[in-house]
Parts: structure tokens; sequence; C-alpha cells
């Protein structure tokens, strides 16, 4: 195995496997969380908004004219669908199933969310399939970035979660537009042609914000 390889996986699928284990066998209670945030994304990604994305949509005429009439709309259109999808998924079992929660429960739902996810978009697919074509660099960032991007849905669960305890009334829909602004940056400047540095330095920075923004909130919630 490639050395690139090795820390693509280890940082798409190790990284957040090692996580999921440690938080539950510190605690029980967490798995609820955990197994709740895995579900919401295997429902509202996986099994509806990918399906609808890649299998019904791509057979409209409509659809095919749009994408190629309005490239920066389309890609705008097409994180905000991400940012829809997700952030009312994550709300709805939320406030269903875990609306009194704990920092380290809301914090859990958010590391099995994006975790699952990149093992599923990036550890797998990298198992799969041929990345004797696949540069080094490429592959080492393929991995980087989803340690930033599991940092954002960390974040992106505590300003659900802030609509759900009634502290922040409009929780929900910031989700959703940070999501949409994360998602449709990192598209964008590759649009333009940005090279992979310069698109993995954005989401860094937007990582970063993430984590301030999850530190602050801890002040909310009893110590664990």
């Amino acid at each position: 195995m490639r050395f690139s390889t090795f820390i693509n996986l280890t940082l798409s699928m190790s990284l957040p496997l090692g996580l999921a284990f440690l938080l539950v066998i510190r605690d029980k209670r967490r798995v609820k969380a955990l197994l709740l945030g895995i579900i919401t994304f295997l429902i509202f990604q996986v099994f509806t908004r990918i399906p609808l994305l890649q299998l019904v949509l791509p057979n409209q005429v409509w659809y095919i004219l749009f994408t190629y009439e309005h490239p920066i709309l389309y890609l705008f259109l097409l994180s905000l669908s991400a940012g829809l999808f997700e952030e009312i998924g994550r709300y709805l079992f939320m406030k269903k199933w875990l609306s009194k929660a704990s920092f380290m429960e809301v914090f859990t739902f958010g590391i099995g969310h994006g975790g699952i996810e990149s093992i599923l978009i990036v550890g797998l697919a990298v198992i799969l399939s041929d990345v004797s074509s696949i540069d080094d660099f490429s592959l080492i960032m393929g991995g980087v970035e989803r340690v930033f991007a599991m940092c954002m849905h960390v974040a992106f669960t505590f300003l659900v979660y802030t609509q759900i305890s009634k502290r922040q009334e409009y929780g929900l829909a910031i989700s959703i537009l940070a999501h949409t602004f994360v998602n449709f940056i990192a598209v964008y400047l590759m649009s333009l042609g940005f090279g992979i540095l310069t698109v993995e330095f954005s989401l860094f920075v937007m990582a970063v914000i993430a984590i301030i923004y999850v530190m602050h909130e801890r002040r909310h919630f009893n110590a664990i």
C-alpha cells in the first residue's frame, strides 16, 4: 500500500471509527447519539439526495440543459440541496430523539454524521477503486479534507441543536446557510481553476472557525 493511501485511509476511516469507539466506550449513553448521526446521513443523503441527483434528475432534459446553461447557479443549488437535506434531517432526528442532550451527545451525533460520510464517500471509494492514477498529494489532501469536514459537521450539529434547545431561534436556518456556503466555496473555487491547496486552505479556515464555535458552545452545557 502506498504511504499516501495509508494516510488517506487513516484520516477518512480509522480516525472517525476510532473517535466513535472512544466516545461510546467512555459512556454507553452516547451510542444513541452516534447511531442517530449515522442514520441521519444514510437516510437524507445516501438513500434520498444522492439517488435523486444521480438517478432521477439526470434523466430530465430541463435538468441537463440547466447544468450547461447556468453552471454557477447549478453549483449553488447543488450546495444548497446538501444543506437542506442534511440539516433538516439533522433537525428532525435530534428534535424527535435527542432533544435533551449533553454537550458530548451533540458532539457524538456530529461525529457519527460526519464520520459515516467520510467512510463512505472517501474511505470506501479509495478501497474499492484503482487509485494508481491519483497522485500522492491529492490522496493525502482527500483524507485531510475529511478531517475538516468532520469538524464542520460537528459545528452544524451544534447550530441545529441551538434551535432545538431554544437558545437560538434561527439555528436551523444558519446551519443550512453555513453548510451551503462551505460546499459552494469549495466547488466554486475548483470551477475557477484554483488548485487543491487553495481549496483545502479555505476549508481549513472554515474548520478552525467551526472548532472555535464548538468550544464557545460548551459553556451552555454542563461539564461532562
